[in-house]
């Protein structure tokens, strides 16, 4: 939005700081090309003097919901002129603003986000549409590093998750917003996993798939994290089913993609990435049937969720059973590292019932449903005997 019709261009204030700002910077090349010490010094004055220049230019021109926008278009610009002095002069110096400026970019849309409490509007789209052909030709001209290009790529998964996420509610308890804002996340990973190559454009290299489907990965992981705390009520009309809704669809699908990425990722990362996967999903199955226990049993969803005697059985079941399985398909697979979790969790269970579900339940009906997860984990035992351990070959 423009003040009083004044031309933006040709003003007294941004003329003369034009002037400034290139005089510093024709300065440092010459003093470079010269090898003077003063260059890197004009360098950065340079550039502080065009950042200084352009939030001058946006205080006046834009109004308080433009101006995300004004400080996005301020940073394609100057990428774009960062880009254009390392190419056309071949001047090393401007290729490390280039750099700076394509990562900002992640720093510009989480603030971005933080602001808006809505949909963008269509300067922002603009705005960041100009920003990502700049990031996109400062990558491919200048080769920049990866730090970059996962600038770029995790900015734009994040303003298009926000997008999704405001264009359908705007409500954190609905289910159906959060699993949308999952949807570019889920997308980016997908790409690692199946097209790493097309993920990694427009510069390609094994170490860049691997740093870009790690940065995006830690994305959908965060997602999944935050989507834990949300209540996952349906749209109008639409029946509530445990594991059959759109929640929980999107996180099982996150779950499932991280997984598979894993599986593509060094060896020498997989065993941390397997730690990390097992939290979640735990973490995932646990909420799960609390948000069950909310949506079908019509309790409050806050902190006092947990201590409702229905969330506690719930748990209790639902624990064990994830004990079982894991102490099962370990005895199948001769994993012992796997039976043991499982086994642990079992326990978990047994002295949660001792020193939580009784009070609950009752004396007698605490006694038997301890007897009877005693007397499943036997059985377990039985037809799920302990893989023996691994030997050395030593």
């Amino acid at each position: 939005m423009l003040v009083d019709g004044g031309d933006p261009a040709w003003d007294a204030r941004l003329f003369g700081a034009v002037l400034i700002v290139a005089s510093t910077l024709a300065a440092s090349w010459l003093l470079d090309r010269a090898g003077a010490r003063l260059a890197p010094v004009l360098h950065i004055a340079g550039w502080l003097g065009f950042v200084a220049a352009g939030l001058d230019q946006v205080d006046i021109h834009l109004g308080y919901r433009e101006w995300p926008a004004g400080l996005v278009i301020l940073g394609a610009t100057g990428l774009a002129l960062a880009t254009a002095l390392a190419r056309l002069l071949e001047w090393p110096r401007a290729r490390s603003a280039a750099l700076i400026a394509a990562l900002a970019g992640l720093p510009l849309a989480i603030l971005v986000v933080t602001e808006h409490t809505g949909t963008l509007a269509r300067l922002d789209l603009y705005a960041w549409a100009a920003w990502l052909l700049m990031a996109v030709g400062a990558i491919r001209l200048l080769a920049l590093a990866v730090p970059a290009q996962v600038s770029m790529l995790t900015a734009i998964a994040l303003l298009a998750s926000n997008e999704a996420y405001h264009r359908n509610g705007s409500d954190y308890d609905a289910g159906l917003a959060m699993a949308l804002a999952a949807l570019p996340w889920l997308a980016a990973v997908t790409l690692a996993w199946r097209r790493p190559a097309a993920l990694a454009w427009p510069l390609a290299g094994r170490e860049r798939e691997l740093v870009l489907g790690a940065a995006m990965s830690a994305g959908l992981s965060l997602w999944l994290l935050a989507s834990l705390l949300s209540a996952g009520t349906p749209p109008d009309g639409i029946r509530f089913l445990p594991l059959l809704n759109a929640l929980e669809f999107a996180q099982a699908a996150a779950l499932a993609l991280l997984v598979l990425l894993a599986g593509r990722m060094p060896t020498s990362w997989q065993p941390q990435a397997r730690q990390g996967l097992l939290a979640l999903g735990f973490l995932a199955v646990t909420m799960a049937t609390l948000r069950a226990v909310h949506q079908l049993g019509h309790l409050p969803w806050d902190e006092s969720l947990i201590a409702e005697r229905l969330s506690q059985a719930a748990l209790s079941i639902v624990w064990t059973a994830l004990g079982i399985a894991a102490m099962v398909l370990g005895a199948r697979l001769a994993r012992r590292p796997l039976w043991i979790a499982g086994a642990s969790l079992a326990g978990i269970v047994v002295v949660k019932l001792l020193l939580i579900d009784r009070q609950y339940l009752g004396d007698l009906p605490g006694i038997i449903a301890f007897l009877g997860v005693g007397g499943l984990l036997v059985a377990v035992g039985w037809f799920a005997p302990v893989p023996p351990a691994e030997r050395s070959l030593d």
